[in-house]
């Protein structure tokens, strides 16, 4: 077997490394790069973190769980090896030299720190290894396995189709509520909620399929099943997924051509109304209360009015906790206990007993002003770095493979406006979303990067 190397440690060899096309490549930084790209333990790791995202975006495990009312640990047949793989191959080391990926190392390091201070330690312990086994730990998976633009084309393209699958089966396995709305029935993201924020979050790869791939059929298939993404964001009543799809289509629609625009406007227009005629009225009445004011609310009443109201409190009841424990915060997980105590110290009234339903309070209120401050600064710097990336290929010639560079860019940029605007109404702060779109504009950024150099020394040879 190939021994593992570092991109640093192959940087001393002076020995010519053959590339995949069969030619020498002659400068020590290509050299270190071929030497890296050829390293079996390297290409065997990026099979099994092909299989780990796919399972983790589509809860596929959590799905045979459920129906055979057992855990069957399918996790551990690919998270553990793509973890030994990413190490051994010099993957850790590749991962946090890199600005975002250490803006993370700081949010788990005040992570870890805020346990000392938590209310109650041993469960925040808890929560924050697990988070750091189980979540965490796909940044560096990612980034240290995906090295050239092969790579990362094939996990674009994995969590594409995880996207069709988590539509397809949350389609299939959808339970209708009492009032109309319709939730997961299995899993981390059962809520009705959550669900349309996962939604919200593969979306975009879906559209990937429709943008780049030549199959027409494939084609047809990826924007039905888009279409059907939105009735089943839409079918969950989810107000802030909602919201976030707005903002999400507000931000292609500005990025877009006159001619991309006037097509977006009509396609919006017709697809809005078809889907609304299929929804129930009841949730297209909680969904319309987004743009009633309060005291609309008010007249009609009812279970949107008092989520409105509940989740106002939360947040700023969250806000209060924040700036009463400014640093480190009451504990990762304690937000709700905290705020209940301390409810009762200040009124005599019982708490909310709730999450804070917003992942940036959620950061600030458990973990600190500081922790969200790496929190907030690494997804802000994860979206420059796409945004980066889509201008250079942009600014470039047009191929196949530039094409491809600005689709997937906006598609991934896309993602994480969307999904960090759903996220200011939902606390799913600590799960792997975030560190999953910072791997990958990152593996992006570095496959794209080295792609371009190699094109212009051939075309300045």
């Amino acid at each position: 077997m190939q021994p593992s190397v570092s991109i640093a440690a192959a940087s001393t060899s002076n020995k010519t490394v053959p590339g995949p096309t069969g030619l020498g490549v002659n400068r020590v930084s290509d050299r270190a790069w071929a030497e890296v790209e050829w390293n079996h333990m390297r290409r065997v790791g990026l099979l099994f973190a092909l299989g780990l995202v796919f399972l983790r975006v589509t809860g596929l495990h959590e799905l045979v769980a459920s129906k055979l009312g057992m855990n069957t640990y399918i996790l551990y047949l690919f998270g553990p090896p793509s973890i030994l793989f990413c190490f051994l191959s010099g993957g850790l080391q590749r991962t946090f030299r890199q600005k975002q990926a250490l803006l993370w190392m700081g949010f788990l390091f005040l992570f870890y720190v805020s346990i000392l201070f938590s209310y109650w330690r041993g469960n925040s312990f808890q929560i924050v290894l697990t988070y750091t086994r189980t979540e965490f730990i796909i940044l560096p998976v990612v980034v240290g396995l995906v090295l050239t633009w092969k790579d990362f084309w094939r996990m674009s393209l994995t969590i594409a189709w995880a996207g069709v699958a988590t539509i397809l089966v949350g389609s299939a396995m959808a339970e209708q509520l009492s009032d109309g709305r319709s939730e997961l029935g299995f899993g981390t993201m059962a809520n009705s909620n959550d669900f349309a924020a996962l939604v919200v979050f593969v979306l975009p790869f879906v559209a990937l399929l429709v943008f780049t791939k030549r199959n027409f059929l494939i084609r047809m298939l990826a924007l039905a099943v888009s279409l059907l993404g939105i009735y089943r964001i839409l079918s969950t009543g989810s107000r802030g997924a909602l919201l976030a799809l707005i903002v999400t289509l507000g931000f292609v629609f500005l990025r877009a051509s006159i001619r991309q625009k006037i097509g977006l406007m009509l396609a919006g227009l017709v697809a809005g109304s078809l889907l609304v005629a299929v929804l129930p009225d009841t949730v297209v009445s909680r969904l319309a209360s987004l743009f009633k004011s309060e005291e609309e609310e008010i007249l009609t009443g009812g279970s949107a009015f008092m989520s409105r109201q509940s989740r106002t409190h939360l947040f700023k009841r969250s806000l209060e906790l924040t700036v009463k424990n400014p640093i480190f915060g009451v504990g990762p997980g304690q937000f709700a206990e905290v705020e209940n105590q301390d409810m009762q110290e200040e009124s005599g009234k019982k708490g909310s007993w709730h999450v804070t339903h917003n992942a940036y309070t959620q950061v600030s209120s458990e973990a600190g002003i500081p922790a969200a401050g790496f929190f907030i600064w690494a997804i802000g710097s994860t979206l420059l770095l796409m945004n980066r990336t889509h201008r250079t290929a942009l600014r470039r010639g047009y191929s196949l493979f530039q094409e491809r560079v600005a689709i997937t860019s906006y598609c991934c940029m896309s993602s994480l406006v969307g999904f960090g605007s759903v996220c200011m109404f939902l606390s799913l702060a600590y799960l792997f979303y975030f560190p999953l779109l910072t791997a990958l504009a990152l593996a992006m950024h570095n496959a794209a990067e080295h792609e371009w150099r190699m094109e212009d020394q051939k075309c300045g040879a």
